[in-house]
């Protein structure tokens, strides 16, 4: 009875023994399974919706578009887009702006475009200029948007870039002058770009004649850039065009011709005359000399010289080694018409030299033809050199 009894108990032991074990081992494997559960939660909600993560490390920024080419801004009155991105939806309403500026500091009095417009999170805002912009500006533009709360964030600044001419005549506009052969001449000049409003541009027509201030034809209210006079310009005489380009009602500029220009008449000259030299005042930034054309009706002797106002000789431009005192009826003066065209025989022209060679003092000085028995003289002004 003893023995067994005890067997008894030892077996009993045992069974309570591995009972505790496998309670212990289930109870471990629960813990671990809902540990590891617990963890395992944040990660799917984050698997289910990537967005969050970028959401809750991307930065609220500005971008700016505006004109491409990487040098000049052709449109005068550009458009930019602006478009607000990473911004959360608590920054609504926001405040777009954009400035344009000749200094890249956008200090207050280098501006020349600073203009706000509302946007929001989701769309771009586009903005165009409703002023040209100054024509050779070296400008530089940013965007600025400003949350609901105040914080302001800057877009990336662009420049510099120069602004586009608003005005160009393009012909008859050679730097130094020009004979045409038709008196039946076709004004041209071009205009940059710009938006409408201000735009479209309209143009004053005017031509000159001689050295005159006042023009002896002026067109108002053009749209076209080209204009052809009705009628026959004066052979022999000397010409000047000019253009006026106006956008809106306060915008504008006026554009004249760099030098003369005059229609070539093939037959007899009708009398003699020295007419204006060309260009008037010289040297200029694209021509050197001052150039003469004169006429003679009939054959003789001519001399051309300059003096200065007391009188004493500078320069004999007739004779010269390459002309002779004795001339025949003609044109003189005149270059030959080309694609490299001055409008000036080198023969009769001055570059500001005296006789001796050394370069004359600036001033004012007087050109005298000696031709047909009379005497013809034109002021010369000479900026010096």
């Amino acid at each position: 009875m003893t023995r067994g009894a005890a067997r008894l108990g030892r077996s009993l032991g045992q069974a309570t023994l591995a009972a505790s074990s496998v309670a212990l081992a289930v109870t471990l494997a629960v813990t671990l399974a809902v540990t590891l559960a617990g963890s395992s939660r944040p990660q799917r909600a984050a698997a289910d919706d990537p967005g969050n993560a970028r959401r809750a490390s991307a930065q609220p920024r500005l971008t700016l578009r505006g004109p491409l080419d990487p040098d000049t801004v052709h449109n005068v009155t550009p458009t930019f887009v602006l478009a607000a991105e990473e911004f959360p939806v608590s920054a609504n309403p926001l405040s777009l702006r954009l400035q344009i500026a000749r200094d890249p500091q956008f200090v207050a009095g280098s501006l020349l475009a600073d203009t706000s417009v509302a946007g929001d999170t989701h769309d771009a805002a586009t903005i165009t200029l409703g002023r040209p912009l100054p024509e050779l500006a070296r400008v530089y533009w940013r965007g600025m948007a400003r949350t609901a709360a105040g914080d302001t964030v800057l877009s990336e600044t662009t420049g510099p870039r120069t602004v586009a001419r608003w005005l160009r005549l393009v012909t008859p506009n050679p730097p130094s002058g020009v004979t045409l052969e038709s008196p039946h001449v076709r004004f041209v000049w071009s205009s940059a770009p710009t938006a409408q409003p201000p735009g479209p541009w309209v143009y004053v027509f005017e031509l000159l004649e001689g050295g005159s201030r006042f023009p002896i034809v002026r067109v108002p209210g053009l749209l076209d850039t080209t204009f052809t006079p009705a009628f026959q310009l004066e052979s022999s005489a000397s010409y000047r065009w000019a253009v006026t380009a106006r956008a809106g009602s306060s915008d504008s500029v006026r554009v004249a011709s760099a030098a003369s220009f005059v229609i070539l008449n093939q037959g007899q000259p009708p009398r003699t005359v020295l007419y204006q030299n060309f260009p008037n005042p010289f040297p200029t930034t694209s021509a050197q000399t001052t150039c003469f054309w004169f006429d003679l009706r009939d054959p003789g002797d001519v001399r051309l010289e300059l003096y200065d106002l007391r009188g004493h000789l500078v320069r004999t431009l007739i004779p010269s080694e390459s002309v002779g005192r004795q001339l025949p009826a003609g044109r003189y003066g005149r270059a030959v018409a080309s694609a490299q065209d001055t409008g000036c025989d080198e023969r009769f022209s001055w570059d500001g030299s005296a006789a001796d060679g050394r370069v004359a003092p600036a001033g004012v000085y007087l050109a005298q033809m000696y031709a047909g028995g009379t005497v013809q003289t034109r002021k010369v002004l000479f900026q010096g050199r």
